[in-house]
């Protein structure tokens, strides 16, 4: 159901889409809220102020004996403080089995014979002692935060002494377990948390969590920390002691020339011991040497300027030592069939995906001298299928669309699949349509000068967002939407408001 009412606190018109709705916006909900309840204080305030004044009334027409409860009415104070000026002797009290009376002339005789008014002197005792600290001093002398004090002399039992509501520590117990603070740091044995951020190019919080795994010793001064060098190089293995039993990649890297695949390879294939030290792989030297080396790769010639392993290469690409072998050549393709590379070749693709399409789909292919052949006919029907954006001459990559438009690879992706962007793929690359994505971005169509928007619509007629699409609804105004944004038909909208002005007119010459 909807109703077109007028807002209780603002006055504008709204579409009620329930009988109870009173307000336009939750801001006119709030307001009425708060207005009420403003109200509901002041009313209560002025109700408690009425009562007071009745109970206390005039203290001259009060009776002669009254109770305690009484007597704090009179003088603004709670009960308690009645029956402790009572014990103190401030004001006298007769007291019965349960009940305490006070007359009326011992409360005038109190402030007649009232002593002369003296300042309270202050109460530091403790402060003075040369046995104690305040929390200041530890704070001041062994810089040191508070939170760290508490923290210290609870994990350490230094008791607190209180004084009112100050609180003090014994300086002994401060000074035996606080000394270590005042000690000088060797700062040639300890990193700070910059010094290991720019050393190994961590950022604070990998820091953070690498120190906490690995259980690095620190030592805090106040608010820096200071952790061993000797521990973090010998985790990172950057320290001048190299262990001569063990390799690293980058040492084999550097001695042989390998690539890092061609060392996890032989690791897999060779019996080579191996060691995890924290997230580095430690490689025995021996083993790798006489599996690897002197196995695999010891009929391939070393470089005598470097020793690094050279490779047999054909047509200019170097080829694995076990993959050495004598290469065929690729032979004809058949008529009515593709080979692997003319695939690729054709629809961008790359070679691993053409193979790997190729064996989900079950397209038909022979094979010659171990070379795959795949049949024509079936590879068109299937791949000319993703082939269908004639028309579309310019194309933007990922990156230069996240750069371009300042999107997010989560607002992207969903930006595309909501406005349905022609998408392709060339070898492992996506690309959209530039000329799609512009129109969108820009709400630009076929017609623009013939449509109203929502906000001109608003500006234009004076008419609140939910009026706009109540009308639009009900009075078969015609509507466009261009991805998020929905445009409405000058003309029709027009139309309608010239008959709602006529029919406004009307009832004004009614009513006069």
């Amino acid at each position: 159901m909807d109703i077109v009412r007028c807002c209780k606190w603002c006055g504008k018109e709204f579409v009620a889409h329930k009988l109870q709705s009173m307000y336009c916006s939750h801001s006119c909900i709030n307001g009425a809220y708060k207005a009420r309840k403003r109200a509901e204080r002041i009313e209560n305030f002025e109700n408690a102020q009425k009562t007071t004044e009745e109970q206390t009334g005039d203290f001259e027409k009060s009776p002669e004996f009254l109770s305690p409860q009484q007597v704090a009415t009179l003088l603004g104070v709670s009960r308690s403080t009645i029956y402790r000026y009572a014990s103190q002797g401030i004001i006298k009290a007769v007291q019965f089995r349960g009940l305490t009376i006070i007359r009326k002339s011992d409360i005038e005789k109190a402030f007649n014979e009232a002593p002369n008014y003296r300042k309270r002197p202050g109460f530091s005792r403790k402060q003075e002692s040369c046995e104690y600290y305040t929390m200041a001093q530890i704070c001041e002398k062994y810089k040191i935060g508070r939170k760290g004090v508490i923290g210290r002399c609870d994990r350490l039992s230094i008791p607190k002494i209180y004084d009112g509501r100050n609180y003090y520590f014994n300086k002994t117990s401060i000074d035996a377990n606080f000394s270590d603070l005042l000690e000088d740091i060797d700062l040639a044995n300890y990193y700070t948390v910059e010094q290991i951020m720019e050393k190994f190019n961590m950022s604070h919080n990998n820091v953070i969590s690498y120190v906490y795994q690995k259980k690095i010793p620190r030592i805090n001064r106040g608010k820096n920390a200071f952790y061993s060098k000797a521990h973090i190089d010998n985790c990172k293995r950057r320290g001048e002691d190299v262990d001569i039993n063990w390799f690293s990649y980058e040492e084999i890297i550097e001695n042989y020339g390998l690539s890092k695949d061609q060392i996890s390879n032989s690791l897999r294939r060779c019996k080579v011991r191996t060691e995890k030290r924290g997230k580095f792989t430690m490689i025995y030297r021996t083993d790798f040497i006489k599996e690897v080396i002197k196995g695999r790769y010891g009929h391939l010639p070393r470089d005598p300027e470097n020793g690094h392993l050279i490779f047999k290469t054909v047509d200019g690409e170097i080829i694995p030592s076990s993959t050495v072998a004598k290469i065929e050549p690729v032979p004809p393709t058949p008529e009515g069939y593709y080979s692997t590379e003319e695939i690729s070749k054709k629809y961008s693709l790359l070679i691993k995906r053409v193979q790997t399409i190729t064996r989900d789909e079950n397209i038909p292919r022979i094979k010659i001298k171990s070379f795959n052949f795949y049949e024509k006919e079936a590879v068109d029907a299937l791949l000319d299928k993703t082939q269908f954006f004639d028309g579309v001459k310019e194309w933007i990559s990922v990156d230069e669309i996240d750069k371009h438009y300042k999107m997010t690879p989560v607002a992207r992706r969903s930006f595309i699949h909501r406005h349905s962007i022609p998408t392709k793929l060339e070898y492992g690359k996506l690309f959209y349509s530039k000329t799609h994505i512009d129109k969108i971005k820009n709400l630009d169509f076929d017609g623009r000068e013939y449509y109203y928007s929502v906000k001109e619509v608003m500006e234009k007629f004076n008419l609140s967002k939910d009026l706009v699409f109540y009308y639009s609804r009900r009075k078969s105004i015609t509507k466009k939407k261009c991805g998020q944004q929905v445009y409405f038909l000058k003309e029709d909208f027009k139309r309608f408001m010239a008959m709602r002005a006529a029919k406004s007119q009307i009832y004004l010459n009614a009513d006069n």
